[in-house]
């Protein structure tokens, strides 16, 4: 799912921004969490409101959202990412490509 070596520009950024914030290098769950977090908040902006009805029906219309995971679109009920390819050398994820699951 998240592959720290990645140089997707979305990644990137988190990356950056979470070690200064947090003075830690940032794990799957944190980049997990921020995405569905962003997810949420596209949902909100596109509904204009915080009604729970609107906005899960705008999270349904996300499609191609960037998060540090990959890119999120949102099926019938599920939010779901492409899958990313690392190889483990030295102990160290190399990323090597992300494949869509569409």
């Amino acid at each position: 799912d998240y592959v720290s070596t990645s140089d997707d520009p979305t990644l990137v950024a988190f990356k950056e921004n979470f070690e200064k914030k947090y003075e830690i290098e940032p794990e799957l769950y944190a980049a997990s969490y921020y995405g569905g977090a962003v997810a949420l908040l596209e949902g909100i902006k596109a509904a204009g409101t915080t009604d729970r009805k609107a906005v899960m029906e705008a999270v349904k219309g996300l499609k191609d959202l960037k998060v540090p995971v990959g890119v999120i679109t949102c099926d019938d009920n599920d939010l779901v990412h492409n899958i990313n390819v690392a190889r483990i050398e030295n102990k160290i994820p190399k990323f090597i490509k992300a494949v869509s699951v569409e």
